[in-house]
Formats: C-alpha cells, structure tokens, sequence
C-alpha cells in the first residue's frame, strides 16, 4: 500500500502560508517581531514576513507550510498535507498495482529533423552533454518539430510508447503533457528512493546541499547499469539496481534507482546526490570508486545467475577499472566486469522524466 494524494488536494495544501497554518493550529508559537514580521519560538531563526518564510540558519526559504513542514519538520508530502489540512488522508490510499490498464491512443508531438535547439537548451542547463545525446540515442527525449520543445518520452513493458511530455526551451513556460499520456507506465513500478521520499526528492536532495552548504561544482553523479537481452525481468532488475545503490551509497546518500524497459537492454539508472546527508561530505568519484561500483555490481548479478561481461578496458579511457577494485580495496583473486556501469558528473539541477 502507498498514500496516494490527489494533485488537487495537494494544490488546496499549498495554497495555505506558513502564517496562516500556525494562527489556525499553533499560534502560541508565533513571536510577532514587527507590524507583519513573526518569529517562531521552536526556530526562531525562521522569520516569516510578507507571506514569505525564511530559515537563516539553514538558509532555507519558501512560502507555504507544506514547504516549511517538508524542508525543516522533515516530513514527507503526504504527511505534510495531512498536518496543513488536518484532513485523513487515508482515503486516498491505492495499491500500486490497481492501475487501470484501459488502452488509451496517444498522439506524439511530431519530430524536428534535427535535436540542436533540445541539445543547446539542455547544455545551458548545465546537463553533461554526453547524457544529453545517451538520452536521445535511447529515444527517451527529442524535439518537437514546430516549437522547438523539448519533448521526454516514456515506454511500457513492450517498448510502445505511453508517455510524453513537452517543455520549453526558451523564455516560455510551456509543462504540457501530449494527448492520451499516462504517466503510469514504468514509474508506477520501477522507480525506488533510497533516503529519500519520491514525491519530494528533488526538495530533499537541494536541502540537504543548501544544509551544508554545498551547493555548487557537481550536484550529483548518474550511473546505469545493463543486462543481457532476456535474461532479467524489470522486477529482477530493480531489485539488483536497488540493491547495488545500497550497498554503494545507502549508508549515507540520497540516490534515486529507475528501471527503463525502452530498449532491448532493460537497465537501471542511479542518481547519486553529491552530498552526504549523514556528514556533508561529498561523494569522491575516482576509478577506484569505479571499480569498486563495476565490481560491487558483478557480484549481485552472480548471485542470481546472470552474465557478466569479461573485464577490457574502456572503450574511450583505454582504462581496466577491475585493476584499480583490486588494488585499492581487497587485493584479492576477483576478476571479470560487472554488468557495465559507467559514472558522468551532472553539473546542474536534476532532470527526471
């Protein structure tokens, strides 16, 4: 069972300031600091002001109190609804398996004969160019003929395409979805939050680099992971992607684990937040780390049975990663890839579809 909440309830959540919520539920809690500037008792580093709140301490700052429960209370979205509402949100609550499977036609933005405007948008972005042209070579994003948007696309078990979504790559604001998309296609099923909660990653993975104030250089790292065509169901692969993201980082990052069923390869894709959570330090890619991750991910793939590929070096580095697993972390007899993982630095704010 999962809390499933109505985009609607949440819009009404959302619509409530952080003033409003404590004079409704907890006005004692409030020091009034001038004409239409309060404190709060509990931080009072927190002012709120304007309709506008800001931690100063943390540096953290919004304007409802889903944002202020969220960021500083620490709750999970739907918790934070329940609170501002004062609304049992129970009645929401849906198996993530009762998905009305009602075949619904979908109408795709036409393409443009070229991606250079999605490319040069996505770069300016800040987005590796490298994961930039990966994504377009797996079909999951390319751009719209006549407005030059960006369109992300997503796939069902049998590779047809079920989602797709535009954004705009000027000035204008433009987040519309195609006709017939559903978005309840693999991410219903096959994404997985490793510390962290999937309705508020993106807010959790920022306050956590806003907390330790690192929020600069590289925010996060990306890794996939690929498996022989046919040999793993997207249930098995997800459970391998989860558990190789645990035994990596799940001590003390945020990493989000999706399972991709859109080519003849179903593989796993690892966002990996910069910042530790537990310490503030961050996450320190070298080709031992590699390795180690190369290697980590061979040895669950055994464990089920699964191939491995024979260890050569890199394609483009010309490097054996195994060698530097070997050196910097057992010195053992261990040979052979792992199911082929490779590291790109993001060097901007996250992007999912």
């Amino acid at each position: 069972m999962s809390e499933f909440i109505p985009k609607e309830i949440v819009k009404q959540a959302k619509q409530i300031d952080l003033l409003t919520y404590f004079m409704n539920n907890n006005p004692s809690e409030l020091v009034k600091k001038g004409a239409s500037t309060y404190s709060l008792k509990s931080h009072d580093s927190v002012i709120i002001s304007n309709g506008l709140w800001h931690r100063f301490s943390t540096n953290e700052a919004g304007k409802t109190a889903v944002d202020y429960l969220m960021k500083v209370e620490k709750m999970t979205l739907q918790e934070a609804v329940k609170n501002v509402l004062n609304k049992d949100i129970s009645t929401y609550k849906v198996h993530k398996t009762e998905i009305n499977n009602v075949p619904r036609k979908i109408i795709i933005p036409e393409k443009a004969s070229t991606n250079k405007e999605v490319v040069d948008y996505l770069k300016n972005r800040g987005i590796d160019e490298d994961i930039i042209l990966d994504c377009i070579n797996q079909k999951l994003i390319y751009q719209e003929n006549k407005t030059n948007n960006v369109v992300f696309v997503g796939y069902d078990y049998d590779h047809n395409i079920k989602y797709a979504g535009c954004r705009s790559t000027n000035e204008k604001r433009i987040m519309r979805d195609a006709k017939g998309s559903s978005k309840k296609t693999e991410k219903e099923y096959f994404v997985t939050g490793i510390n962290c909660e999937l309705d508020s990653v993106y807010e959790e993975m920022q306050d956590t680099k806003r907390y330790y104030n690192k929020g600069d250089k590289i925010l996060a790292y990306h890794a996939y992971q690929s498996f022989k065509a046919g040999e793993v169901t997207p249930e098995l692969a997800h459970k391998i992607g989860v558990q190789l993201a645990n035994e990596m980082w799940g001590d003390r990052f945020q990493v989000i684990v999706t399972t991709h069923l859109n080519t003849n390869h179903i593989h796993n894709h690892l966002v990996l937040n910069s910042v530790s959570y537990t310490d503030g330090k961050k996450y320190y890619s070298n080709r031992a780390n590699t390795g180690r991750l190369r290697h980590t991910s061979d040895e669950i793939c055994r464990e089920y049975g699964l191939s491995v590929l024979e260890e050569k070096p890199c394609k483009k580095s010309k490097i054996n990663f195994e060698n530097y697993y070997k050196k910097s972390f057992y010195n053992d007899n261990y040979t052979k890839n792992a199911d082929f993982c490779v590291f790109l630095p993001i060097c901007t704010d996250f992007m999912t579809t």
